[in-house]
């Protein structure tokens, strides 16, 4: 990893890595079809399910998706479903694996990643929000991968935490690739 030290540090990058960059930026653009839904849906699943929001947000494959179905590269309307109900199949797994496993999720290897303070605060937050901090944990990242373990360790009603979370997943799914999607519409805007 040392190549790319230069873009963490802010020092110029060298044209091998410019170019590297810009291979790897032409072959996702050119991206069609369904590899492009499997890889939102895993990203959008597993943010939740399995921790990886904490390294990859799926905000990420959202807004690329977004510019791919902007080109044309993806049908938009399939992308405006597969990821909403892959957020809620990840969060109500991360419920589930909450209510399983209790906290003894602290003591996991991915759990112990993070803060304890972390974990205390979502654990707060939750108690005292109950299902608005389900909706409000959408938005904000480490929250949006702990929120709903949290809300299964501390037994919050399941019936409640679907509730809630059935209406956070679309709003938090919709501004992620919404943002990539407008792109199109403000080339349109400003070119004539």
């Amino acid at each position: 990893m040392k190549r790319f030290a230069g873009w963490a540090t802010g020092s110029p990058t060298t044209a091998a890595e410019n170019a590297m960059v810009t291979n790897l930026f032409q072959m996702v653009m050119a991206l069609h079809g369904w590899p492009v839904y499997v890889v939102v849906f895993a990203l959008a699943f597993l943010e939740a399910a399995a921790f990886l929001g904490l390294v990859l947000p799926g905000e990420t494959a959202l807004l690329v998706a977004g510019v791919l179905a902007s080109r044309g590269n993806i049908d938009l309307t399939v992308l405006l479903v597969l990821p909403i109900v892959a957020a809620i199949g990840g969060d109500s797994g991360g419920f589930l694996v909450g209510r399983h496993f209790g906290p003894r999720l602290r003591l996991a290897p991915l759990g112990t990643r993070l803060k304890a303070r972390h974990w205390d605060r979502a654990e707060q937050v939750v108690a005292a929000h109950g299902f608005w901090a389900v909706v409000a944990g959408r938005w904000r990242g480490v929250l949006r991968c702990l929120v709903p373990r949290v809300a299964g360790v501390i037994a919050v009603p399941p019936r409640r935490f679907f509730a809630a979370h059935a209406r956070a997943g679309p709003m938090g799914v919709g501004a992620g690739h919404g943002h990539g999607s407008r792109r199109r519409h403000a080339r349109r805007l400003y070119a004539g």
